[in-house]
């Protein structure tokens, strides 16, 4: 997604599309979004979000399974 929104602002599409980019991209994701939340010692607050991301996932799947023999009529 980063790779399309930095392609249509007009970057370099060699540049976009190299292992250097992502390393530009992923290395402070995860250390200013992963890293902090790898810190807490308890981890029973993300149970809540770890029961809705799997409610999310299976809901997900089931859309794809029922809507994709449409796709290849």
């Amino acid at each position: 997604m980063i790779a399309y929104i930095c392609d249509m602002l007009g970057a370099n599409s060699k540049f976009v599309d190299t292992v250097e980019f992502r390393a530009l991209i992923g290395y402070p994701a995860t250390l200013f979004c992963f890293f902090p939340l790898s810190l807490l010692r308890d981890m029973s607050a993300f149970a809540v979000g770890g029961l809705l991301s799997l409610i999310a996932l299976f809901y997900t799947a089931a859309v794809m399974v029922i809507e994709a023999p449409f796709y290849y009529v």
